[in-house]
Formats: structure tokens, sequence, C-alpha cells
């Protein structure tokens, strides 16, 4: 009997097994007591195939793919690795920002165009990078890890989290915007860190477009699901109100062909670099692949040794 299953992804479990022996396997075993999820959709029907099922764990943070409310209806408890890629989704933000106000992408994508004019290719509404403006979407590890390396570059930053204490927000550097709609309209760069959920999903609609200052830029590196719909960035990057958009995270992945997904696709002219899509990698360097599949190990030893289950998100 296998006490626990790595559902998906990986094929040869050396580094969990370095932590659980010969507890752990990538065979699936329906008496497993524990599953270690990656990508896997789990259902009422996936659960219900494990009769002595206790616990999952979802090696990485989001757990949107894991029917929390039915494993608490059967007293399974649900918990992630929320900490494992601080820095990885971080620095992929400030990435994202500092490649807008520089202009990297757009330069690149010009002077391919314009090969004689070379150096008078110029992107004449450059700014210097402290007249910026950044607006953190939620405050928490990875939105506050980002604010503070930007304002260590001397960039002002707003932040909006309803969520956050006072004495948490004592110890920001950042502004701190009592509504969002403040933070939209002040902001030259906006930068989304929030976690998915009913409250979230969806969050990027027309209103949240409109509400954000002429040529200004967005950016998110959280869900993908926060954007309602991909088309309106279309819409509002052909009508200039937003200047640049990077996203490492969509709706749906791999995108479907929306008119967005063409026109990034076909490199249209109109676009002139400023949209830029990575595929949902943000979280990864070397270190945090392998930091990730220790911590959920760990905790899964945790349970079997009969300890309290760490990081739980469905009490």
């Amino acid at each position: 009997m296998t006490a626990v299953y790595i559902t998906d992804h990986i094929k040869d479990p050396i580094v969990e097994r370095g932590i659980l022996g010969n507890e752990v396997s990538s065979e699936f075993d329906q008496n497993a007591e524990i599953l270690i999820v990656w990508n896997d959709r789990i259902t009422p029907e996936y659960m219900d195939q494990f009769k002595q099922l206790k616990s999952i764990i979802r090696c990485g943070v989001g757990y949107d793919k894991i029917d929390l409310e039915y494993a608490k209806s059967k007293s399974i408890l649900v918990s992630n690795v929320p900490d494992y890629c601080t820095n990885e989704v971080a620095d992929t933000a400030v990435a994202f920002i500092l490649n807008i106000i520089r202009g990297v992408a757009r330069l690149d994508f010009i002077s391919r165009l314009t090969p004689n004019k070379w150096q008078d290719s110029l992107i004449t509404d450059i700014r210097r990078t402290s007249s910026h403006v950044v607006g953190i979407v939620g405050s928490g590890r990875i939105g506050s890890n980002a604010m503070k390396k930007l304002v260590a570059m001397g960039i002002t930053c707003l932040y909006y989290d309803p969520y956050l204490s006072e004495s948490d927000a004592a110890q920001l550097p950042g502004i701190r915007c009592s509504v969002l709609e403040e933070l939209l309209n002040n902001s030259t760069i906006v930068s989304i860190h929030v976690p998915l959920s009913d409250e979230t999903h969806g969050m990027i609609d027309e209103k949240f477009l409109q509400n954000m200052k002429e040529r200004s830029s967005l950016v998110n590196t959280a869900r993908g699901n926060i954007i309602k719909d991909l088309d309106l960035i279309h819409k509002y990057l052909k009508s200039d109100h937003l200047s640049n958009v990077a996203f490492d995270v969509l709706p749906e992945e791999p995108p479907r062909e929306t008119i967005t997904i063409q026109a990034w696709q076909a490199q249209e002219h109109w676009l002139d670099g400023r949209l830029i899509i990575n595929p949902h990698t943000s979280f990864y360097s070397e270190e945090a692949y392998e930091e990730v599949r220790v911590k959920a190990a760990q905790n899964a030893k945790r349970i079997l040794e009969k300890r309290e289950q760490i990081n739980v998100v469905n009490l």
C-alpha cells in the first residue's frame, strides 16, 4: 500500500522519496491516504476513488481545481504551499514593470521594422523611472515583496488590500488606498497580486479598465480568471487607453484563439510590442521547483506522523 500518491506531473519522485521513503509513489493506489496534486482537477468523483483519503496537498499556491467544499464534507483537509516562489513571482512582476517603463520590448519590435532608422526609433513618451506610480492590488507575500523592490528603485507605490491589518500595513513602504478606484485613477502601472476567489473572479472587467488612468499599463502575475474577458484587453489596447499589458497568466491555458490572442500571435503592427504574454512560468526557478516538492512532502510526513497539517485552506 502507498500512503502518499502523487497524482500527476512527477514520474520519478526522487525528491519526495528522500523525505517519505517507500510511503510515496506516482503509481495509482486507491488505498492512498494523502494525495499530492500538481495540475489535475480534483472533483468529488476523483476523491471518491480513494476510500481512506484523509488529506490533499496542492503542490503549488493556487487550489481552484480542487473541490474544497466536497473535501470538507468528507473531512478531507486540503492544503497548499503558499510560500515557495515569492521572490520568483515578485521578480517577474518587477521585470514586467521595468520593461514597460523603459520600453524594452517595444524598442525590440520597432527596431526590427525600421533597421535603416536605427537610433532614430525613439519612443518619445518614455518617462523617468522615478516619475511612475505603481499600484499594487493585493499586498500579501508577493505583492509586498514586489512593492519593497520597486520602492527601493525610487518608484512610488500605492496599494489596495482591504484585508490587511493596520499593523501589517505599517510595515509596508507604499501608500495605502482606501478604495480600489483611488489606486486605479492614480497609477501609471497597475500590478495584480490577489488570490482567485469569488470576490476576485472576473475583477478585471470593463469598469476596472475604465477606472484605470488614461495610457496606464496593466501587469498580472496572479491568476488568469481574475480577467473577465481577454478581448477587453484588445479593446483597451486598440483605443490606447491601455499603454502596455504584461500577463503571466490567462483565463484559459493554453489560450484559445480570441481576438487578443490572434493579434498577439500575429505580432500585429498596431500592438507595437505593447502586449507581452508568458506561459504561466513566473513561479519557476530550479530552487523554487525543488522547494515546493520538499515542502509538500514534509507536510505529508507531518500527517503520517499524526502531527498537525499546515497551510490548510478548507477549515
